[in-house]
């Protein structure tokens, strides 16, 4: 089958381990055809981290498609869908990223106090 991706640039290496697709869902249709690759910066290539292979996954609801996977460390990130049981392309409406679980509160802090002071309203 012909998958179509979309890229997402996270600006920096990031952690996370789901993707959150939106694809059209109002007849309930099903899509094959799911992939998830992170671009290997150590390998300059890309690495599979999530496959459905022609598959198909649940009926798409307007809650999207989760793909959960291990956790993986990239800046860029492709999201592959196939057809669905309706029409040979996918639409995809929305791609999401996400690190379930993960601790960032140290990581966060430590942004956090780097970021600069917001100024005092004068009276």
């Amino acid at each position: 089958s012909d998958t179509r991706w979309v890229e997402v640039d996270l600006e920096a290496p990031r952690l996370f381990n789901k993707v959150l697709m939106h694809r059209y869902w109002k007849d309930g249709r099903r899509y094959c055809g799911s992939k998830v690759e992170v671009f290997d910066d150590d390998a300059r290539q890309w690495r599979t981290v999530y496959d459905t292979s022609a598959q198909y996954d649940a009926p798409e609801t307007e809650k999207g498609t989760s793909l959960v996977f291990d956790a993986a460390v990239a800046r860029y990130i492709r999201v592959h869908s196939s057809i669905s049981e309706h029409s040979v392309s996918a639409r995809v409406l929305e791609v999401a990223v996400f690190c379930e679980g993960c601790s960032f509160q140290s990581s966060m802090a430590d942004w956090v106090k780097r970021l600069p002071k917001a100024p005092t309203p004068e009276p």
